[in-house]
């Protein structure tokens, strides 16, 4: 038996699948998330496949690391970012997949008491 919270997670998944990213036989899809959101994207990679998607891709952003590269990183290279993700996103023009990002901060005061112009450069990169 599946437990109530599987099955909502279950619910939202096809929901964010079928509706809200209307993923199509044969897509691929890009599914976002932050490690504490992992049973939500695993949810939804799920369903994607369920559908019909070709492939999906997941990719974790972990706050704790945008933290630990304002904090100690070098200054030169905060706000940017690797040829591979450039080389990812333009192969997005060929494929044309569906987008999913899930949002929230499950820490909210993570970035507290950083240098304000470190952090807006290395966010310029995320």
């Amino acid at each position: 038996m599946t437990e109530p919270f599987d099955q909502l997670l279950e619910s939202y998944a096809r929901l964010v699948v079928r509706v809200g990213a209307n993923v199509q036989p044969g897509q691929e899809v890009v599914v976002s998330a932050l490690p504490e959101q992992a049973d939500a994207a695993r949810a939804i990679t799920a369903e994607a496949y369920r559908v019909g998607a070709s492939k999906v891709t997941l990719q974790y952003r972990d706050p704790f690391e945008k933290r630990a590269a304002v904090e100690h990183g070098p200054e030169e290279l905060l706000g940017t970012s690797q040829e591979h993700e450039f080389v990812q996103v333009r192969g997005w023009q060929q494929t044309r997949p569906a987008m999913i990002s899930l949002t929230g901060n499950p820490h909210p005061t993570l970035m507290d008491g950083l240098d304000p112009a470190r952090l807006a450069k290395r966010c310029r990169s995320s």
